[in-house]
């Protein structure tokens, strides 16, 4: 069972590199082998290019993206396009895997019938001291931002033509996991502390302003007021 590892990137204000060579180091030093990465680059600049070229290894395959740039479901997509593994798993450049057996965990609870899953996962500023452990669980009201599952890096998912919703950047995660609950059903749970999110202060939640997200919350409950 192959695992296809998406990673959405960007020049991130000049971590771009950074962020996503300590992504890297985490995955090669997985005790799972059968998977692929797939980069897609909306960077402005050849720094990441030129990082991964310093890079031997036939499974880590970069493509540059000049659609939609600035937005991650995109270039989320973009990757996704890619991807031949049996498994889509989304991991963000700045966030990385915490478990050195979390690929080979995931694989075996999809081969014991997951279709969609999400896992444990902490936080961190510095890469050296962990907060925030937080076990996923799943409520109706996910699609308004109410987030009980934690971000896309958290997610694993059947490899299965499913598109993130290129409208939207603040719920674009919300919005997906619906999509995939209206499919699968609840999702599989992995209690053990699998991901790690990175904060600062670039990050998304840090960044965007509330007039785009009242704008998103509007166009949620438009969409799923009469569904839920």
């Amino acid at each position: 069972m192959t695992i296809s590892i998406v990673i959405p990137v960007y020049d991130a204000g000049g971590r771009g590199v950074e962020f996503l060579s300590n992504n890297i180091d985490h995955i090669l030093l997985q005790s799972f082998n059968d998977y692929e990465v797939i980069i897609s680059d909306h960077s402005i600049n050849g720094n990441i290019s030129e990082y991964l070229s310093y890079i031997d290894d036939d499974r880590i395959k970069y493509y540059v993206n000049n659609r939609g740039r600035g937005s991650s479901s995109v270039n989320l997509n973009n990757a996704i396009r890619y991807a031949t593994g049996d498994i889509i798993k989304p991991i963000f450049q700045d966030d990385y895997l915490f478990h050195p057996e979390a690929l080979e965990i995931i694989a075996k609870r999809f081969g014991e019938g997951a279709r969609w899953l999400v896992c444990g996962n902490n936080s961190t500023y510095d890469r050296k001291d962990y907060f925030n452990d937080m076990i996923p669980y799943w409520n109706d009201d996910i699609v308004y931002g109410e987030n009980t599952l934690s971000s896309p890096s958290c997610l694993a998912y059947t490899n299965n033509g499913m598109k993130w919703d290129e409208r939207l950047i603040w719920l674009v995660d919300c919005k997906f996991y619906r999509d995939l609950y209206d499919r699968y059903g609840d999702p599989t749970i992995e209690d053990t502390i699998l991901v790690t999110n990175y904060g600062h202060e670039g990050q998304l939640t840090n960044t965007m302003g509330q007039g785009r997200k009242d704008w998103e919350a509007n166009l949620m409950k438009k969409e799923y007021e009469n569904r839920i």
